[in-house]
C-alpha cells in the first residue's frame, strides 16, 4: 500500500484505525472518488472522459456505471441537474 509508505505508518495500523471506525480503504478510496467527481462534474468544464481517466478509471463506461451506483444517476445527468439549480 503506497499511502501507508507515504505517511510512514503500516498498513496494519492504519486497516486497524479504518476498522474502528466502521470503514475499509476500498470504501475511503470509493468516497473520496465520488466526492472529487461531483465536485469536478459541477465545479468544471472538463468532459466527462477528462474525469473519467483523472480519477484513475480506464474507461468511461465502468466510470459512469460506477458514478450511477453512487449518485443513481448518470454522470451526465448529475452535471445537468446540478447546473440547473
Amino acid at each position: 500500500m503506497n499511502m501507508a509508505k507515504a505517511v510512514n505508518i503500516p498498513v496494519l495500523s492504519i486497516q486497524r484505525r479504518l476498522k474502528q471506525h466502521g470503514i475499509t480503504f476500498n470504501k475511503l478510496l470509493n468516497q473520496a472518488k465520488f466526492d472529487l467527481a461531483k465536485n469536478k462534474l459541477r465545479n468544471s468544464s472538463l468532459l466527462i472522459t477528462e474525469i473519467t481517466f483523472q480519477l484513475g478509471y480506464t474507461d468511461a463506461a465502468h466510470f459512469t456505471r460506477a458514478f450511477r451506483r453512487w449518485a443513481g444517476a448518470s454522470p451526465r445527468e448529475y452535471r445537468q441537474q446540478t447546473r440547473n439549480r
